[in-house]
């Protein structure tokens, strides 16, 4: 299936591309866009392409479970990246020199995660599918419901700026900063065991995938609770430490990120059974209402109080957001015990 998916990419990457190639090379020779500004377009068209590439490999590689490469050629891909930024900040012209070492960065480490699969993925003719086209509808409602838990949970900061100022954003980010790890530690995580728990449903059957994800949810959320406590405790001094400066609130921010934290930390776990399930369009649904209560919440919270009040209502989101999860979950252990949609990743 890897090998499919990946000829399908790659093709569909360059008809893609090279469409927007010529709308760039039209721009420019009417002079609706400059040079540079074509110049910067098309490194950007290279860096999309080269990064979406890697990052297809990075998750076959998780697929497979061997995120042991995942790492090595994470730490290449930084240290080429790093490199490049410093060349591109001695010359003349940044922009374009950053997007083309994050081209080199990205093809690097391609390269580098394509000699640890197991098996080859050059492609042949015969080898042609339609693999892209049959599971468009599930990737459809998931791509459309992460982009909406994006704009969800990065946007509110926007309605922050406008509603209260520039200064209850810097509270509300410098008060996250301190809890980052964690998010950190969940992303670690979910990115082995969602394709686990597909293997483990076809296996083992939704009771036992779902035991086995409580487990890892009362684990994650432990350790995020624990975190929390001690990150609340020593809020003062830290926050001087890293920003030399007091924090209106910050202690009372501090808990309230926690809170959200540990109730993400328990409920992304849990998620792995329906997304093992192919249950997208209702999780995508449900995280539309989410996202609209948590703005509403938002709205109302700041009216009342405050910075506290805009994270209160974030916070009141992810709660019906999570007890939505918790009720197709329990749908889903009720549901037909029908075949489940796994991703088979063999070659």
């Amino acid at each position: 299936m890897v090998t499919g998916l990946a000829y399908e990419q790659k093709r569909a990457l360059i008809r893609i591309g090279s469409s927007l190639a010529v709308v760039t090379l039209l721009l420019q020779a009417f002079r609706l866009i400059d040079n540079t500004t074509a110049v910067i377009s098309f490194a950007t068209l290279l860096a999309a392409f080269l990064s979406l590439r890697r990052e297809f490999l990075r998750q076959a590689m998780f697929a497979l479970r061997d995120s042991h490469a995942v790492l090595r050629a994470d730490v290449l891909y930084v240290a080429v990246l790093l490199i490049g930024a410093l060349v591109a900040s001695r010359t003349l012209r940044p922009v374009p020199f950053v997007l083309l070492s994050l081209s080199l960065a990205s093809w690097v480490t391609y390269r580098c995660l394509r000699r640890s699969l197991p098996f080859l993925i050059d492609h042949s003719p015969q080898q042609k599918s339609s693999l892209l086209r049959d599971i468009l509808p599930l990737t459809a409602w998931s791509t459309g419901g992460a982009a909406v838990y994006w704009i969800f949970s990065q946007g509110f900061l926007y309605l922050v700026a406008a509603q209260l100022g520039l200064a209850a954003v810097a509270a509300l980010s410098a008060t996250r900063l301190l809890l980052m790890p964690l998010n950190l530690l969940s992303t670690g995580v979910g990115a082995l065991l969602a394709p686990a728990a597909a293997g483990w449903l076809s296996q083992h059957g939704r009771q036992w995938l779902i035991k086995r994800l409580l487990l890892a949810s009362a684990a994650l959320g432990s350790i995020t609770l624990t975190y929390g406590v001690l990150a609340w405790s020593f809020s003062g001094p830290l926050l001087h430490l890293l920003f030399k400066r007091a924090i209106p609130q910050g202690g009372l921010l501090i808990a309230l990120w926690s809170v959200l934290y540990v109730s993400l930390a328990i409920r992304d776990q849990v998620t792995y059974l329906l997304t093992a399930l192919g249950r997208f369009k209702s999780m995508s649904l449900l995280t539309l209402f989410s996202a609209a209560v948590a703005m509403v919440s938002c709205l109302i919270g700041m009216a009342h109080w405050g910075t506290v009040g805009a994270l209160v209502g974030i916070i009141v989101g992810e709660m019906v957001n999570g007890l939505g999860i918790a009720a197709l979950v329990i749908l889903a252990l009720r549901g037909p015990k029908s075949l489940p949609l796994t991703t088979p990743v063999a070659g």
